[in-house]
This record gives C-alpha cells, sequence and structure tokens, in this order.
C-alpha cells in the first residue's frame, strides 16, 4: 500500500544501470529525487559516451549475474556459507555506499532463522485472506509457456505445465495462503543464512537505497553461485515486523 517495495524494486534496476556503466567506463553520477518533485526518481549520468573506453574487468563477473540472476526457491542445501566471504560482501559494501542509514544484519543460529520462517508465513496467510491481494497476484501469474518477461511464470515457481495453466485462477479465487506460507516456511528454514536490511530512512528515497544494497549483495552472493531469495510478508503485513526487530535487536524498520 506504501510502494515501499515498488521504489526498492526502482533501486535494484537502478544497481543494474549504474554497475553496467561501471563495467563500461562511462559512469558519471547518480542523483536521487523525492517522488513530489518534478523529477523523475532517479537519474544516472553518463560520460565519454563518444570514446572508446576499456572495460572494467573486475566487474565482469557482475554483469553475467545480472543475465541469469533469479529469486531462488524451494529448499536450500544445508551447507554453510562461508565467513570470510560474507566479510568480503561486506567490505565492498562499505566501500560502494552510505551505509550510515542502512544496518545489516546476518542472521545463522537456528532458532532466529526458524522465528523468520514462521513469521514470514503468518504474513503470507495475513496477505491471502485479502481478496483484493490475491486478485493482484492472480493478474502477475503466468502458465509455463508465457511469453511475457514480467510477473511470475509458473516455472519459476517450480511448478509443472499443467498446474501453470489454472494456478492464476486457482490464486484468485481460493485462498492459498496457509499452503503458501507453508512452502515459504520450509524455504526460509532451510536457508544457512538470512540477510535482513534496516533502515532509519523509512522514505521512498531510503526504500531506493535499500534496493541498490540488496542487489548488489544479491548478485556478490550468486556471482559466487550461491543462491538468494527474497521474502518480505513478515515485513510488509501488519504488525510483523516489530517482532522482526526483536530478533534482530534494533528498532529500525
Amino acid at each position: 500500500p506504501h510502494r515501499r517495495d515498488a521504489f526498492i524494486s526502482i533501486g535494484c534496476a537502478v544497481e543494474h544501470l549504474v554497475l553496467a556503466a561501471k563495467y563500461f567506463n562511462v559512469f558519471d553520477a547518480v542523483k536521487l529525487y523525492h517522488p513530489d518533485t518534478n523529477h523523475p526518481i532517479a537519474e544516472v549520468y553518463f560520460q565519454n559516451l563518444t570514446e572508446n573506453r576499456p572495460i572494467v574487468f573486475s566487474l565482469q563477473p557482475l554483469m553475467h549475474t545480472i543475465l541469469r540472476r533469479v529469486n531462488g526457491r524451494g529448499i536450500f542445501d544445508n551447507t554453510a556459507i562461508n565467513t570470510a566471504l560474507v566479510q568480503q560482501i561486506h567490505d565492498i559494501l562499505e566501500k560502494a555506499y552510505d551505509l550510515d542509514q542502512i544496518s545489516l544484519h546476518y542472521i545463522k543460529d537456528k532458532d532466529s532463522i526458524k522465528k523468520l520462517a514462521t513469521l514470514t508465513g503468518e504474513g503470507i496467510k495475513l496477505a491471502y485472506r485479502n481478496p483484493q491481494f490475491r486478485k493482484e497476484m492472480s493478474h502477475w501469474m503466468h502458465y509455463n509457456l508465457t511469453k511475457k518477461r514480467d510477473g511470475l511464470p509458473g516455472y519459476s515457481l517450480r511448478m509443472p505445465l499443467m498446474i501453470s495453466f489454472i494456478i492464476p485462477t486457482l490464486v484468485r479465487f481460493i485462498n492459498l495462503g496457509r499452503l503458501l506460507a507453508k512452502l515459504n516456511y520450509q524455504s526460509i528454514n532451510s536457508a544457512p543464512i538470512i540477510c535482513v536490511l534496516s533502515s532509519n530512512n523509512n522514505t521512498p528515497l531510503g526504500w531506493v537505497h535499500i534496493g541498490r544494497v540488496a542487489e548488489r549483495i544479491m548478485l556478490e552472493m550468486q556471482s559466487q553461485h550461491i543462491q538468494t531469495s527474497i521474502f518480505a510478508a513478515a515485513i510488509e503485513m501488519g504488525e510483523l515486523y516489530k517482532e522482526i526487530q526483536k530478533v534482530i535487536g534494533t528498532d529500525e524498520i
């Protein structure tokens, strides 16, 4: 309702554009604006477009990852994530972004992960009780053979072909919240690590900034062949976010 995820998504898209511009060595600057101004929410500026600039090879793994990054579904492997790798990515983030208004919380202990999985399941059940939410979701769900380049094709949800044809109708008219909550709970509960991003800047500009940082984390992880997935139900639904604050020990959103 507050369009928070929309602004976070814009931040993810901006991050792709900025990284690509840096890779081709034509990046100049990025400016963000409040949505109540006459400016677009973000402007990316380029330079040296008429010159034959050498590419920045250190960014090549991220360029390949941008083309193939997906939201991982299902059960994660029970394999610990190397602590040194997490620290390496965190160091990259500190150098590349202003983290004064963003906190990164890395959750590894199983009890906390289980609590976050439970809260996400509760958030999904809350969402799917709302007929308007189900109607909107059904609009974005497509069968496996779709040519559409947005939304949720059935194969991205690991859905068999025949079921993918009927799932949009099922989602619209039947409350599948309990089933989907169970599946998401199992997925989160299997994860070896969760990263929660919080901020003291709960504004559209803060959300765009969160999106940029979140996308960079996912790109860095997947460039190391570690699948990532996004879960937002416990943050967006009702006041469940207050329980997340207790788990990670913060009063930020």
